[in-house]
């Protein structure tokens, strides 16, 4: 039983103006006591003071102190995406089963996640950008020496309008100099007080399915191949501007420490470039960017942030994970990837 809570309402039961002994009458409720009632006088003064007896829980049409904690799981009892066929391992109600699929799913890798090349921002709005969006996939395909099939675009992403700024999330505008936005980022938000305002406010990714690698083992050496473009073409953009701008010689370098990490892969890309003919690819890529600035309107070139970091798991079902046991689950994953990547090879021919 709850008690419900005590009301001290002060009111005045009779005159108390020529009463040295004067008192006030008090009305207290309470849950759960005896209902009684005290009359006392003093000097005059009538002083009544009752009690009721009132439920523990007042009736209301709703329900009190109801509220739940509810968590969300994004997958299905059995960790099976829904219509896929299920096997007997993935579907069995065997707790030491349930155990291991649970193991594997747990230590192996993560699928599903892609490596943009970089993000492309616009000023305009992303109704307007749509109609260009194939121009953006033809030029940004020049730019790299690739062909279109290879260069794939994302979704427009439309950015909203925040009274207070707030970076970090997918729908902020982008700023001028915000983490990865040009190569002279870092420099400039550490010797400048003032940031730059709002620069991009439609975002687009840009995918290269072809520098993408399934091996596991080949992950990280895949993502920094793929943002190796991102950063020859982002320097690109950011010199073109710079010499639109001032309309003259381009100066800017790569002088930070953010640049300096940027100029080996640019670098590679560069002398990859020189097989080629060197002097109609240069032209072609300064063509390329000059039509993605001037016609299709990008102002804005991100790099995103390589991560590196994984998920770890000292304890699964209240057992303590060692070396081994994620050795064996990777190697497990590793030769499951190559499998399926003969499989894919074998309907192809």
């Amino acid at each position: 039983m709850r008690a419900a809570p005590t009301r001290l309402a002060p009111s005045t039961a009779a005159s108390l103006s020529g009463s040295h002994f004067g008192s006030r009458a008090y009305h207290f409720d309470a849950a759960g006591a005896a209902g009684w009632c005290r009359r006392r006088r003093l000097a005059g003064v009538s002083v009544t003071t009752e009690h009721t007896v009132a439920p523990a829980v007042y009736a209301f049409p709703f329900s009190l102190s109801t509220a739940r904690r509810t968590y969300y799981w994004p997958y299905p009892e059995n960790l099976v995406p829904e219509g896929a066929t299920t096997s007997p391992f993935q579907s069995s109600p065997v707790p030491s089963v349930r155990e291991r699929i649970i193991r594997e799913y747990a230590l192996g890798p993560l699928f599903g996640s892609r490596t943009p090349c970089c993000v492309l921002g616009f000023a305009d709005t992303a109704r307007d950008v749509v109609a260009c969006k194939g121009e953006v996939r033809r030029w940004v395909a020049r730019a790299l020496g690739k062909s279109e099939a290879d260069v794939e675009l994302g979704a427009l992403v439309q950015a909203k309008e925040m009274l207070l700024h707030r970076s970090g999330t997918d729908e902020s505008p982008r700023l001028g100099d915000g983490p990865g936005s040009r190569p002279d980022a870092e420099r400039r938000r550490v010797t400048r007080y003032a940031r730059l305002p709002v620069q991009a406010r439609t975002l687009l990714e840009v995918y290269l399915p072809g520098e993408e690698h399934g091996e596991v083992d080949a992950a990280a050496d895949a993502d920094a191949t793929i943002l190796a473009h991102g950063y020859f073409l982002q320097e690109r953009l950011h010199r073109y501007m710079t010499t639109t701008a001032s309309s003259g010689p381009n100066s800017i370098g790569l002088r930070d420490s953010e640049g300096r990490q940027r100029e080996e892969p640019v670098r590679k890309m560069q002398s990859r470039r020189q097989g080629y003919n060197e002097g109609d690819d240069e032209a072609d890529v300064e063509s390329s960017v000059a039509a993605l600035h001037d016609v299709c309107g990008v102002i804005y070139c991100e790099v995103p942030v390589l991560d590196e970091s994984d998920f770890a798991f000292d304890q699964l079902c209240g057992k303590e994970v060692d070396g081994e046991t994620t050795e064996r689950v990777t190697g497990r994953w590793t030769r499951r990837v190559m499998q399926q990547q003969e499989q894919q090879q074998q309907q192809q021919l």
